[in-house]
């Protein structure tokens, strides 16, 4: 009974956290903007960026691997043996990596840029029972979008 309220009290934390922020409206052009914002994810880590184009809109898009921890939050899962084994452990995440995309528009008004960012974080999980591997979503803790969002502002 005892790990079932754990659980859902863990679970329950992550409907607490304070929303991130995403979007904003910055000054500049947009090839400004991805200068800066580029430049930001190889400071952060983040592997080599890749940037597309198309009707008015540019798209950055980089990965990590691995990501620090405290650029999200990846609570734990309770894992079981199945079948006939009632067995269950707690497993937590290993290793986390963190994927983010950054839609740059005109901004209304002809005047600077919107810049949304969208990152995704993923831990990978490894079961104690049965040694198998998995991975799970991990919620963003706002570290990236708010240096990404700061750096395009800047």
């Amino acid at each position: 009974m005892r790990s079932r309220l754990t659980a859902a009290a863990l679970l329950g934390l992550g409907a607490c956290a304070d929303p991130v922020e995403t979007r904003r409206a910055v000054p500049g052009d947009a090839a400004e903007v991805q200068g800066r914002i580029v430049a930001e994810l190889a400071r952060l880590g983040f592997g080599p960026a890749s940037a597309s184009a198309s009707g008015g809109r540019s798209v950055i898009e980089a990965s990590a691997a691995p990501a620090p921890d405290e650029w999200a939050s990846c609570g734990p899962v309770l894992v079981g043996g199945g079948g006939s084994d009632k067995a269950r452990r707690m497993a937590t995440a290993e290793a986390e990596r963190g994927a983010v995309r950054v839609e740059l528009t005109p901004a209304g008004g002809g005047s600077g840029t919107e810049v949304d960012v969208t990152a995704a974080f993923t831990g990978s999980y490894r079961n104690p029972i049965t040694t198998y591997r998995f991975d799970r979503t991990c919620r963003s803790n706002g570290v990236v979008e708010a240096r990404l969002l700061a750096a395009a502002g800047a």
